[in-house]
Parts: C-alpha cells; structure tokens; sequence
C-alpha cells in the first residue's frame, strides 16, 4: 500500500480473467475492489430494510 502502481498495460503482469478487474497492483484494480464493497454494503443495507425482520405484533388489543 505504498503507492507503487504498475500499468495495466505490463507485459510483467499479464492478468487475465477476473484478476484483470480484481486486483491490488494496478489502481484500476483497487478501484474496483472499492467499488465492489461499497457495492456489497449498500445492496445489503437495502435489502434488509426491504426484507427485514419480523415485526413487533400486539399482544392484546387496547381498550
């Protein structure tokens, strides 16, 4: 994490597949990874509002 980022485009580090995107050489790919947590955190946060737990039921009606 000191800041030494190699090109993309580096014959040295010839990526192919997921870790083109996914990786922590190029900051393309710390970009990325970035992306996909926040990504993962907000879509989580989201579909537990929409899907949450149970509510609270009444036990006896007021009178």
């Amino acid at each position: 994490m000191s800041g030494d980022f190699i090109s993309e485009n580096d014959p040295n580090y010839n990526f192919k597949g997921w870790r083109k995107y996914l990786n922590s050489y190029t900051k393309r790919g710390r970009l990325n990874w970035v992306l996909l947590t926040y990504g993962s955190i907000f879509s989580f946060v989201i579909l537990k509002k929409m899907f949450g737990g149970k509510k609270a039921v009444e036990d006896a009606p007021k009178k």
